[in-house]
């Protein structure tokens, strides 16, 4: 896809619980494509992936991977387990929407972005939307050294439900490939991601301390005064929103109870919420998702 003629891009969503091996298939799918690229367009696999195309936990990870991008085409980039700062519940965050736009401008590029999270429903609702291809890891054979996956193609819906549907992938000669297996990384790049994340699980967890211990100061409290201004219904539009999200279909009645607000509440907040979302796809032109 990437390396077609027709100027493409891929981006494919990898899910799973803890310990199947996210983290290891992505780097199989990067290294493998890699060296596709290579023999394909000339160079090095390590010209299209390599350690320093892996953004781990936090977002602002992958600005040195984006200031670099118009320099480089036909590159793998890797943001794993991106759900622990990309967080739907944090919808109105800024870094939520610039990422988002970096997410769109990606085609340009040719550029193939894996994400691997527990759960999609732990990342923004636009990248969920933009995904070209998920990756279910399903099972974990650890005496065998492989993990294994379901593959399905992402189809949006764009005309009457907006549904999005899920398509297993089938070749030119009509066979159908369910399920993809993942062997284990070579043990160089292997050490380099784990020392990578290492020093980044230790830098998010003082970075979680320290907020904790800024608890309780006058900046907190001017924001907690704030947010106790807002109208109920607005307070409650995040939780909202990410109710809405998992099930659109859910009652204002239902929400209500799940929030511990009132039925007007939740109704309030649900058209609210509903409403900023037809002026974002408005703004974005993308009205017809909604």
């Amino acid at each position: 896809i990437i390396t077609s003629s027709h100027n493409q891009h891929a981006l494919i969503n990898i899910i799973g619980k803890t310990g199947m091996g996210k983290s290891n298939a992505s780097m199989y799918i990067g290294l493998s494509v890699a060296e596709y690229i290579a023999k394909k367009m000339g160079g090095k696999p390590s010209d299209y992936f390599n350690i320093d195309n892996i953004a781990i936990m936090k977002l602002d990870s992958i600005i040195p991977i984006m200031e670099d991008l118009d320099k480089k085409r036909y590159n793998v980039i890797i943001l794993d387990d991106i759900g622990a700062s990309y967080s739907a519940r944090d919808f109105q965050k800024s870094i939520n929407k610039n990422i988002n736009k970096i997410f769109q401008t990606f085609r340009d590029t040719n550029t193939l972005v894996i994400l691997t999270m527990p759960d999609t429903f732990l990342i923004d609702k636009v990248a969920r939307k933009l995904a070209h291809f998920q990756i279910e890891i399903v099972e974990k054979r650890h005496d065998q050294g492989v993990s294994i996956g379901k593959l399905v193609q992402m189809v949006e819906q764009y005309r009457g439900s907006g549904k999005t549907h899920y398509h297993f992938i089938v070749d030119s000669n009509g066979v159908k490939y369910p399920r993809v297996v993942f062997k284990r990384v070579n043990a160089e790049i292997a050490d380099q991601y784990e020392k990578k994340r290492e020093e980044i699980r230790k830098d998010m967890m003082q970075n979680s301390i320290d907020a904790i211990r800024k608890c309780g100061t006058e900046g907190d409290e001017q924001e907690s005064k704030a947010l106790d201004e807002l109208p109920a219904y607005q307070r409650y539009a995040s939780e909202i929103d990410t109710e809405l999200t998992i099930n659109p279909n859910i009652s204002c009645r239902a929400l209500g109870e799940k929030l511990g607000i009132s039925k007007d509440t939740a109704d309030r907040a649900k058209k609210y919420v509903l409403e900023l979302r037809r002026l974002k796809a408005e703004k974005n032109g993308i009205s017809s998702l909604i």
